[in-house]
């Protein structure tokens, strides 16, 4: 309770308040003696004496009400003066107390109201009569003798003070200011100059002398400001010159924008002549109200010789966009999964059979952390537990990335059933050309971006796959699909169109501009990427935190370093950087691999139309690593032709992967997610492969992506041993009997030798004996 200033307005709120708080708190139901406490406890010490709530607040009552003394209030009311920031409410505030009742008190309230200043009436006693003319300089101003342009000035007519020739009582003259105004605030040009009023500072100053046919010459003081685009000039100033208070202006559109950001309207342009140091100069002036000294632009003052530039610094500024801002500005553009507009609709060979496989056995240490993955793609709507029954079924395929476990299926048989809707998907070299004169690089990318594409009902149900806790669909397009990178590279070409500096290949996008200073392109580059951002918030797509590089002078993008110089080698690709000159990769163009192993180790070359395109060699299974290490180029691919000179692979790779001997499963199992065709080539068509497969390159660090640490020392190993022998379908009194012709025929222990300590280099070399088995010396072995 409040006992201060107007107490009874103060207990009237108080008991209104109180009432309220007894009701939410539900304390009118409890006993008085609660009611007492809670009522003492808020009016303070005075109230502990009494007991009954209801005489409490009757006392109180009275005393508060009686406190009021009317005519005093309004006496204070009727000798109320204004002060200094005071305005009508404070003053009705006062008259609140006084109970003006009748018609007669109430005027007399709206008198004294009637005699504050305010804001308003301020403003509309400066405002100008419409029509009038000041008849000592000819035009319209406020009425007071020193806002007169003409004020303090002589006639250069008749010689006498405070008025301009134009208005001379010798000569009756007429001028008509020639102004067009335009109200259209939309359309403008931006002219830049520092502060009309400056924070007090050094200030340079020059005294030029104007001069006008009708109005004479007139020496005015201009001050030098380097920072500002254009001259301006005072109204008041323009007059002084002109001797006329009505002076003919051009009209214009431009507003001119000060220092601290603020625009000033400008009444006009006039040009004005001006002698400096003998020499004649015209110049252009933006008209504004007031009566600054006038300001000359830096490149007037270059111009006229009054500044000179001896050295230009060039200051590196902080970065316009920071991250920091980018994610607090755009902050939903980096949260949660993004969605891009419409559905994916897979469609079926209709005489594709259905296939369904069977489930997978993953190891018991793995099964908690997959089904705690399942449930949080479940509650990111990624997938969805299927019951009903599902023509198609697929594997599952878990693959570590980093700490973590990324979901996949093996949809090897829903691969070959597919019709893909054929997009090209660029390549580095496309988009070289369109960096020319790019000096800042950003690059965003796609967070989980094939998730974002939704899959349409029918589609969803074709990408079943088997888990341990059952079957599950996938309500986003799903990692291993055969169409999945070209249609995603054709969603993200779609949502992107007609942004300007952008550049997209799978889920990376890069950022740039085309311009000749770096001023001009950070500025073109963080509109660019304000745009991006823009659209990206349009069409819900999310972009990865932690992948974005923004505002760099050199960016590695897609394995290449991009730099205003132009393309370099990525460094931190060793192998790559002392690659020898291969072509270009050409997606619309076949491919081919040739492979070969020797005892040293194995080659692999990546070729189309023949010219090679990368290199690798390594000691591991040829098929495997060529694959592997070319994934890039061969995945997602209709068909890849691999060149071999071992001829059984041939038709291993044709017949079902159970009918495949043990060994070679596990290399099946791996190369599943490419569309693979085995040629049998002789050694001597493959030679680069040979060549690479004899002289290995020496490894750079660990193992790449390519090479399971788990496996190699398996492959770099030969420890597993297999008796071919335990294969061959003979009986054991056949086979024994075969053994006892091969030690009885001399041709065979010849061969036998010949096999078991190595072939000569050429066929004359070899005992004619053995020279017909030359042609198949590769496929010979020596069972023990």
């Amino acid at each position: 309770m409040n006992c201060n200033g107007d107490v009874a307005n103060n207990w009237k709120r108080f008991h209104e308040a109180y009432e309220d708080y007894l009701i939410a708190k539900g304390l009118d139901q409890k006993d008085k003696k609660v009611q007492v406490a809670t009522l003492k406890s808020l009016m303070g010490t005075e109230c502990k004496k009494m007991k009954d709530p209801v005489i409490i607040l009757a006392k109180l009552q009275d005393h508060f009400v009686q406190v009021r003394n009317i005519l005093y209030e309004r006496y204070i009311f009727h000798n109320t003066e204004q002060q200094v920031h005071e305005t009508i409410d404070q003053l009705r505030q006062l008259a609140e107390p006084c109970n003006f009742a009748t018609l007669e008190e109430r005027r007399c309230e709206e008198t004294e109201c009637s005699k504050i200043s305010t804001s308003t009436k301020k403003r509309e006693r400066s405002q100008l009569k419409q029509g009038g003319k000041c008849r000592y300089c000819g035009g319209a101003h406020e009425r007071y003798k020193h806002k007169r342009p003409a004020f303090g000035n002589s006639c250069r007519k008749c010689g006498k003070a405070n008025h301009f020739k134009s208005v001379s009582m010798q000569k009756q003259g007429v001028n008509l200011m020639n102004v067009e105004s335009s109200d259209n605030e939309n359309s403008f040009y931006v002219e830049i100059v520092d502060a009309i009023r400056h924070v007090e500072r050094r200030r340079y100053f020059v005294s030029l002398s104007f001069w006008d046919k009708d109005g004479g010459e007139s020496q005015i003081q201009c001050q030098l400001d380097t920072g500002a685009t254009c001259n301006v000039m005072s109204f008041n100033t323009l007059c002084e010159i002109k001797q006329s208070g009505s002076p003919a202006m051009q009209p214009t559109c431009i507003k001119i924008k000060l220092y601290n950001g603020s625009f000033v309207p400008s009444l006009g342009e006039c040009e004005l002549n001006c002698i400096y140091n003998g020499e004649s100069h015209k110049l252009n002036f933006n008209i504004i109200k007031g009566d600054q000294k006038p300001l000359l632009s830096g490149e007037t003052c270059t111009s006229m010789g009054l500044i000179t530039v001896h050295i230009a610094n060039s200051i590196n500024t902080s970065p316009i966009t920071a991250p920091s801002d980018i994610f607090m500005e755009y902050k939903d553009v980096f949260e949660g999964l993004g969605c891009l507009p419409g559905e994916y609709h897979l469609e079926i060979d209709p005489d594709a059979q259905p296939v369904k496989h069977t489930p997978r056995i993953i190891g018991i240490p793995l099964k908690d952390e997959l089904k705690a993955h399942i449930e949080t793609l479940e509650k990111m709507e990624v997938l969805k537990k299927v019951t009903e029954p599902t023509e198609w079924i697929s594997s599952q395929v878990i693959v570590r990335k980093g700490s973590n476990l990324r979901l996949c299926i093996d949809p090897k048989d829903l691969n070959k059933a597919l019709k893909r809707s054929h997009y090209p998907t660029p390549t580095i070299e496309e988009i070289v050309p369109e960096l020319t004169k790019a000096k800042v690089f950003s690059v965003a990318d796609a967070k989980n971006g094939f998730w974002q594409v939704k899959l349409d009902e029918a589609s969803s149900y074709l990408t079943t796959f088997w888990t341990p806790f059952g079957r599950y669909r996938w309500l986003r397009m799903p990692f291993g699909i055969a169409t999945a990178p070209e249609e995603y590279q054709r969603r993200q070409h779609e949502v992107l169109e007609g942004l300007p500096g952008k550049q997209v290949i799978a889920d990376d996008i890069l950022i740039t501009c085309q311009r000749e200073t770096q001023e001009e392109a950070l500025r073109d580059h963080d509109r660019n990427l304000v745009a991006l951002l823009q659209r990206a918030r349009e069409v819900n797509l999310k972009l990865n935190p932690k992948k974005l590089k923004l505002r760099f002078n050199e960016v590695s993008y897609i394995g290449h370093l991009l730099t205003p110089d132009g393309v370099k080698p990525d460094p931190e690709k060793k192998l790559v950087a002392n690659h020898p000159v291969l072509c270009y990769y050409d997606v619309s163009k076949p491919v081919s691999i040739q492979r070969d192993s020797s005892e040293t180790g194995l080659g692999a070359a990546f070729l189309q139309d023949g010219q090679p395109v990368a290199f690798a060699s390594r000691t591991l299974k040829p098929i495997v690593f060529s694959c592997d290490r070319f994934n890039q180029y061969i995945y997602g691919r209709e068909s890849v032709d691999v060149q071999s000179d071992h001829n059984p692979l041939e038709a291993m790779f044709v017949k079902p992967l159970t009918a495949a001997p043990k060994r070679p499963q596990g290399m099946l199992l791996r190369l599943q997610k490419f569309n693979l065709k085995v040629c049998y080539k002789k050694g001597t068509e493959i030679f680069i492969a040979d060549t690479l497969s004899r002289a290995p390159l020496p490894e750079f660090g660990p193992p790449g992506n390519y090479l399971r640490p788990e496996k190699e020392d398996v492959c770099r190993a030969n420890v597993e041993q297999i008796n071919a022998s335990e294969f061959i379908r003979v009986l054991d009194g056949g086979l024994r009997s075969m053994q006892r012709e091969t030690e009885a025929d001399a041709k065979l222990q010849c061969l036998k030798e010949i096999v078991f300590w190595g072939w000569p280099e050429t066929k004359p070399e070899a005992d004619p004996s053995v020279a017909e088995y030359w042609t198949f010396r590769d496929e010979l072995i020596k069972y023990l």
